[in-house]
Order: structure tokens, then sequence, then C-alpha cells
């Protein structure tokens, strides 16, 4: 039997349990946000919007390379890439 599962980075994930039984492997995959040239192919491939170096570097820094948020940031903001209200709480 196999179980793959996702934990967000910087969250503890206690899987001392699972790792002490026998017979158990557990193993880890870090993947990280996309980079600057992937970052502004999906921006340009979704929306036509080309961005500066300089909102390219915000939006990074805003959404972590995360796609899903940067394209949310992106669709809600035309210029500033500030956080929008809508995902302040988030």
């Amino acid at each position: 039997m196999g179980l793959v599962a996702t934990a967000r980075s910087g969250f503890e994930v206690d899987l001392t349990r699972l790792e002490a039984r026998q017979g158990s492997v557990v193993g880890r995959i870090e993947i990280g946000g996309l980079g600057d040239r992937h970052l502004a192919q999906l921006v340009f491939d979704r929306t036509g919007r080309t961005l500066s170096p300089p909102q390219l570097r915000r939006l990074k820094e805003l959404s972590g390379g995360s796609p899903y948020h940067a394209l949310e940031l992106v669709s809600a903001d035309d210029t500033g890439l500030g956080v929008p209200e809508s995902l302040a709480g988030a």
C-alpha cells in the first residue's frame, strides 16, 4: 500500500508514527516555486501581460513562486502588484 501526501513548507509534519512502523519507507521531496522565467511565461500565456522586472520580482516575492497565487495576484491588480484586499486575509 502506498500513500502520497502534501504539506506546505514551513509547517512541521509529524511522520514519526508512520516512520516507526516496521517496513515503512518515508521519502520526502521538496518542490519549490516557479523561477522568474517560468513565472513570467505563465503570466504571459494566461493573461497576455508582460511584467517589468520589478513587477516580476514583486510577484515572485508575494506569491512565493506559486502559480495559482501568482495568477490570482495578477488578475486582482492592474499595475502595482500590491496584495489585493481579497487575498490579504489569506
